[in-house]
């Protein structure tokens, strides 16, 4: 006799919980806070798309203030990486300056409508960042 005696069904439901238990657990990550911070934390090391990181959701708003780095420093950094590649990246560049203009607009944008939200627009993720953003 075959011991524990499986067959496609089995395969099919455990496979199936799997994945669901996969997807549950990959939602549960705030990708655009992890996204913001590793970018942050890694700016001395890599080009810092100010673009595609002004683009990230509400949610990561105080992540994407980074009062800890110096912007202007990160500017001339990030010009000089970009005279030494031939990529077609410098049309879409944008500065220090007009990433942090974008972010202050957004944060207050975001406090604003916060503030005027009725409670069946509550989530989590806009609560926390509230709530850090006004610590």
């Amino acid at each position: 006799k075959i011991k524990n005696c499986r067959n496609s069904m089995y395969l099919w439901r455990i496979n199936s919980a799997s994945v669901l238990l996969i997807l549950v657990f990959s939602s549960a990550i705030n990708w655009d806070r992890f996204i913001a911070n590793y970018n942050f934390q890694n700016a001395d090391r890599a080009f810092l798309h100010l673009d595609y990181l002004s683009l990230l959701s509400d949610s990561s708003l105080p992540y994407l203030q980074c009062e800890h780095l110096d912007l202007a420093h990160v500017d001339v950094k990030q010009m000089e990486r970009l005279n030494e590649s031939f990529s077609s990246y410098s049309e879409k560049y944008i500065s220090a300056g007009t990433y942090r203009d974008l972010i202050d607009q957004r944060t207050v944008q975001f406090q604003k409508r916060w503030e005027q939200a009725s409670w069946l627009e509550w989530n989590f993720s806009e609560w926390w960042s509230y709530r850090k953003l006004n610590n």
